[in-house]
């Protein structure tokens, strides 16, 4: 149940609030610390459901062991590594760069915007690979 919960936060966010937040009038740099903030809030409510689902998977390994559940937990691990890295490297220094753009000169401006680009496809590729990999988890959940 909580490994659906997680993925249904991810969809949600990935298919219904990233798509409205390019629909809004607002700059890149406003774009960005909306969603930072959006992610601080977000990390409220998910960093309990992964330790929970951890919690949950470390006791069920104490008591039987199979290769479907490592194949779980290795899965899980990956997953909290990834949402880590997601938070807290890209996140910030999304932000960081977005908060720099918006106090430079147009020269310096466009440099940290480019460097905020790569930063930001960079960041939406590491999501991707954890929406499959928390599908993934899932259905070896689902199937455990």
């Amino acid at each position: 149940m909580l490994a659906g919960i997680w993925l249904g936060c991810l969809v949600f966010t990935t298919f219904v609030v990233s798509p409205a937040f390019r629909r809004m009038p607002w700059s890149d740099a406003e774009r960005v610390q909306v969603r930072s903030a959006l992610g601080r809030q977000f990390m409220l409510v998910a960093n309990p459901i992964l330790l929970l689902l951890l919690g949950s998977l470390i006791a069920e390994a104490l008591l039987r062991s199979s290769r479907l559940l490592l194949v779980e937990l290795t899965l899980l691990l990956l997953v909290i590594l990834l949402a880590a890295m997601h938070g807290l490297l890209f996140g910030r220094r999304l932000e960081a760069l977005a908060v720099a753009e918006g106090g430079t000169e147009a020269g310096a401006a466009l440099s940290l915007a480019s460097r905020r680009g790569g930063l930001r496809r960079a960041s939406a590729a590491l999501s991707c690979v954890n929406l499959m990999l928390s599908a993934a988890l899932l259905l070896v959940a689902v199937s455990a």
